[in-house]
């Protein structure tokens, strides 16, 4: 929602020179999964009258569905003072796997990262050279890394389903919108201070997607593939940076 905090996780995003942390996931496709509104439209679940609720109510059911998903799928690209993030991240409720662009430090390096249990890695050639000079890259390479010491950098709490729920409080005054659907599924806008947030009206009210209002081209988060199994290994061969600085 418009500045439903949604849009402001972009900001947090944006500012992580390349630290994250998540949960890994097998790659399912698209908007459906089992247990999830995106089911196909074949097997449309029955109206779940959140439409008739306050958007309060409606904000709360959408965090509260988002925040006991076994996993979901966030993808898309966002533009925060003048710098474009891209972000890839499928999070579970112990593990996470993918990626985030974004420009640090005169690059604008992909970092992958995988999450599982309490540990993060990450794989970023790029982002290790602009971060920690040539002389750290040269020992890193292209290999995974990870600090034994943090959990997480700029993105900690925003690992999880429940995580990235709590993003999603507004400032201001919620207002609906219009019905729509999203990839077969009927959703409802809700309007808040700029930005929108798109709330299935069937199945489960999981949070479906969150742009900005009026909408720009190739900006907006969509939330997919609720509850498609996570299978997530830690990279073998891993490097501890915490190590490599004694």
């Amino acid at each position: 929602m418009g500045k439903i905090r949604g849009i402001a996780v972009i900001a947090v995003i944006a500012s992580l020179g390349g630290t994250t942390a998540c949960n890994d996931a097998s790659k399912p496709s698209g908007r459906s999964a089992a247990g999830s509104p995106s089911a196909a439209a074949s097997a449309q679940p029955a109206d779940n009258g959140i439409a008739a609720k306050s958007e309060a109510d409606i904000v709360k059911a959408a965090q509260d569905a988002l925040a006991h998903a076994r996993s979901v799928h966030i993808k898309g690209a966002f533009t925060e003072s003048g710098k474009r993030t891209e972000m890839d991240l499928r999070m579970g409720q112990n593990a996470c796997d993918g990626s985030i662009k974004s420009p640090s430090n005169g690059t604008n390096a992909r970092v992958y990262v995988r999450c599982v249990g309490k540990r993060t890695y990450m794989r970023s050639p790029e982002l290790i050279r602009a971060e920690g000079g040539a002389a750290v890259a040269r020992v890193i390479g292209d290999h995974w890394f990870y600090s034994s010491k943090t959990r997480s950098g700029p993105l900690a709490g925003l690992t999880k389903p429940a995580d990235f729920a709590e993003s999603l409080t507004a400032d201001g005054t919620v207002t609906k919108g219009k019905k729509t659907t999203l990839g077969g599924v009927p959703v409802l806008q809700l309007l808040n201070d700029g930005s929108s947030m798109y709330v299935a009206t069937t199945g489960t009210p999981y949070p479906m997607r969150i742009e900005p209002d009026p909408p720009k081209p190739g900006q907006g988060l969509d939330l997919l593939d609720y509850n498609a199994p996570l299978n997530v290994v830690a990279p073998p061969g891993a490097v501890d940076v915490d190590h490599l600085m004694g």
